[in-house]
C-alpha cells in the first residue's frame, strides 16, 4: 500500500513535468540532515529542481527544500525549471503550497501543516491561459557569462515587434505594451535546438515559412553536443523550440553556439 501511493504521487508529478527523472532514494539518516523539524519512519523518494531546491516525499508528505534560505517558510512558492535532476543536501524551506509549471500545464501541490509535519492535501492540474503561458519559463541561475553573445534572429513564428535582449545573465525576447514589458525567456526555457544546412535554413526563410519545420530532422540538444564540439564551422544556423511554443531561427559563432548549448543541455 505504502509504494502504491509513492508511485502513485511520482506519477502526479511526472504526469505534469515530461523532463521528469526519478530521484534517487533516500534513507532516513539523510533525510534528517536535510530537515530536521520532520523526522518520518520513511523516506520515499527525493528530487532536486536545478539549482532552485528539493522536492522530498514520504507516503503521506511532501516537503520543498531550498538551500538558500535556512529555517524559514513561505506562503506558497512557484518552481519554474526544465529538468528535475537527483537529490542533494540542503538546508529547509517550507511551504504550504507549491506550484510547478511545465509549459502551460501547471501542477499544484497544497499541503497542510499538523503541529509536527506537513501533509499533502491535494494534487491538481490546469491548462495556463496563452496570454499566461510566456511568463512560465524563468531563467535559472547559471555560471555561464553572456557578456558579448552575438545572436542574429532571422525569422520566428510569434510576433515581431519582440526583439532580442541580451545580458551578463539574461537572454530573451521583449516588447512594450500598455500593460508593461512583455517577455518571452529563452535561457532555461529551450526544449530543442536543430542545427539547419543552407539549403534548409532558405527553404523555412523563402519557400515553406515555418510549416516546414515539421521535415527538418529535429532530434534533442544533446545529440547536437557532440557534432558542434568540433568547431569547425564560424557561423551556424540552427532552429531552437522553446518549452512555452515558440520556435525561432537564428545564426551565430561556434563560441556563442556553445554557451547556449552549455546551459542548455
Amino acid at each position: 500500500m505504502a509504494n502504491e501511493k509513492v508511485e502513485a504521487l511520482k506519477n502526479s508529478i511526472k504526469a505534469s513535468n515530461p523532463n521528469f527523472r526519478d530521484g534517487k532514494l533516500v534513507s532516513d539518516s539523510a533525510f534528517k540532515q536535510i530537515v530536521n523539524c520532520v523526522q518520518p519512519t520513511e523516506i520515499n523518494f527525493g528530487c532536486r529542481i536545478n539549482n532552485v531546491g528539493l522536492l522530498i516525499g514520504t507516503v503521506d508528505k511532501l516537503l520543498f527544500v531550498e538551500k538558500v534560505t535556512i529555517g524559514s517558510t513561505m506562503p506558497d512558492k512557484t518552481l519554474y525549471y526544465n529538468d528535475i535532476i537527483n537529490i542533494s543536501i540542503a538546508p529547509k524551506f517550507i511551504c504550504n503550497k507549491i506550484t510547478i509549471v511545465s509549459g502551460r500545464l501547471e501542477t499544484i501541490i497544497e499541503v497542510d501543516k499538523t503541529e509536527s509535519d506537513y501533509i499533502v492535501n491535494q494534487i491538481r492540474q490546469r491548462i495556463q491561459k496563452p496570454n499566461i503561458e510566456r511568463e512560465t519559463a524563468v531563467p535559472f541561475v547559471s555560471n555561464v557569462n553572456l557578456k558579448g553573445i552575438k545572436l542574429e534572429i532571422l525569422s520566428q513564428n510569434f510576433e515581431n515587434d519582440f526583439k532580442l535582449v541580451s545580458t551578463q545573465k539574461e537572454l530573451y525576447f521583449q516588447r512594450s505594451t500598455k500593460q508593461g514589458n512583455e517577455k518571452i525567456q529563452i535561457l532555461g526555457n529551450i526544449k530543442d535546438v536543430t542545427q539547419l544546412t543552407e539549403e534548409n535554413k532558405q527553404s523555412l526563410l523563402k519557400k515553406a515559412g515555418w510549416g516546414f519545420i515539421g521535415s527538418v530532422v529535429a532530434g534533442p540538444i544533446g545529440m547536437f553536443a557532440g557534432l558542434l564540439a568540433k568547431g569547425n564551422k564560424k557561423e551556424i544556423s540552427f532552429i531552437c523550440e522553446l518549452h512555452t511554443g515558440e520556435k525561432f531561427l537564428a545564426k551565430t559563432d561556434n563560441e556563442t553556439f556553445q554557451k547556449l548549448l552549455s546551459i542548455s543541455l
